[in-house]
């Protein structure tokens, strides 16, 4: 192997390593994790588990970190990055299926009808806190 290759080899490690490293990869590791809890019932069921947590974990993923850093100052941040993306990716899924399950319990009620549950679910919700 010539230095060229040599070279060529290692910018494609780095490259590799650099893109699993990317929080949408680390969202669909996350969605792949969901799958233990509670496998997926159809193909098109498990790509939108993994889409989820991967967009989740691209959105919320540094949030979540900068959290981390804030309040846990004694763990180097390049040590909480992954879990970070991870974690934020773990609910895509529920969240996801949450507000459709929602929006499909109150299909064909008009806006009016579900604007009055919201109101009266927002005063339960402040009696509570």
């Amino acid at each position: 192997m010539n230095e060229q290759t040599a070279a060529e080899a290692g910018g494609l490690v780095a490259t590799f390593a650099k893109t699993l490293s990317a929080p949408w990869v680390i969202g669909i590791v996350a969605g792949a994790v969901g799958f233990m809890f509670s496998w997926p019932h159809t193909k098109r069921e498990g790509f939108c588990r993994i889409a989820a947590a991967g967009i989740c974990s691209h959105f919320f993923g540094p949030g979540l970190l900068a959290t981390a850093v804030h309040f846990l100052t004694w763990i180097p941040v390049e040590e909480m990055r992954t879990g970070c993306y991870l974690v934020a990716g773990l609910p895509g899924w529920w969240v996801l299926a949450f507000g459709f399950k929602w929006l499909e319990n109150r299909q064909g009620r008009d806006a009016a009808d579900i604007a009055a549950e919201l109101a009266e679910g927002t005063k339960k919700v402040k009696e509570l806190l």
